[in-house]
């Protein structure tokens, strides 16, 4: 998995980033090499909702745990609401370093939402984690009874950081 932020829109026109020049042979040689290895690949631009999202740190999270839901039509205004409402209250009680939300725009079906938890380790899923953290067995059985009748699937994948085969640009001063 891939994940490029931008600030707007018009990012994506940008060419190379003029802060790679010294590294652009190498990051041409590393994308064909990626593209040789590549059976297939889409391309999802989702945009990230401040208001339904929390992020209490800026260190890259060892894993995340990624569920792409798609929301029933007819009931997309609702689950937008429930999030609010309901699943974000219960990031925060549950103390989770990063929730994020987002809408798809490109890509994928315009009622495609996804989150983003962060993670430490798999450990983290042996007992009660974020929302389930924050709402306890009962209040979480209760929210997937208001959820499920809202979503036609839901699909999670898991992805561990790994800094020895991935770039992160330097920071910038400010």
């Amino acid at each position: 998995m891939r994940a490029s932020y931008y600030n707007k829109w018009a990012d994506l026109d940008a060419g190379p980033d003029p802060k790679l020049k010294d590294q652009a042979a190498d990051v041409a040689r590393v994308t064909t090499r990626i593209i040789d290895c590549t059976e297939s690949w889409r391309r999802i631009i989702t945009e990230v909702q401040p208001d339904l999202s929390l992020q209490t740190g800026t260190d890259m999270p060892k894993m995340i745990r990624v569920l792409t839901t798609d929301v029933r039509p007819d009931k997309y205004k609702d689950y937008l609401a429930l999030v609010k409402s309901d699943i974000l209250p219960a990031a925060q009680k549950g103390a989770l370093k990063l929730y994020e939300f987002s809408e798809t725009r490109y890509g994928g079906p315009n009622t495609q939402v996804t989150s983003i938890v962060a993670m430490d380790s798999w450990a983290d899923l042996d007992g009660d984690f974020g929302v389930e953290k924050g709402l306890g067995k009962e209040g979480y059985q209760a929210l997937l009874d208001k959820v499920r009748p809202l979503v036609a699937q839901s699909v999670v994948n898991q992805y561990r950081f790994l800094p020895e085969i991935s770039y992160l640009p330097p920071p910038t001063a400010k």
